[in-house]
């Protein structure tokens, strides 16, 4: 929900890549995302790719980052230090 706002709301944003490590939540966001430009245009592009923090490939970003914005981040304690 975040990173669409930020898509929605536009500049400064000029771009968002929406991630995820889970297969199923990134098919979910890929609907959400396509849902919300249907309703009405972005201000800013959104993408969405696959990307466990745990271990990041980078390479699936496309554009430099200039500010990362994470939410719902902390389900399980083994996932905090990758974050840090």
């Amino acid at each position: 929900l975040a990173g669409l706002c930020a898509a929605r709301c536009g500049s400064p944003v000029e771009c968002v890549t929406l991630t995820d490590g889970q297969p199923a939540v990134v098919e979910n966001l890929r609907h959400n995302a396509a849902a919300t430009a249907a309703l009405r245009p972005l201000a800013a592009p959104a993408s969405v790719a696959a990307l466990e923090w745990s271990s990041p490939d980078l390479s699936v970003l496309t554009r430099p980052v200039d500010v990362v914005m994470g939410t719902d981040l902390v389900y399980d304690p083994a996932s905090v230090p990758p974050l840090v």
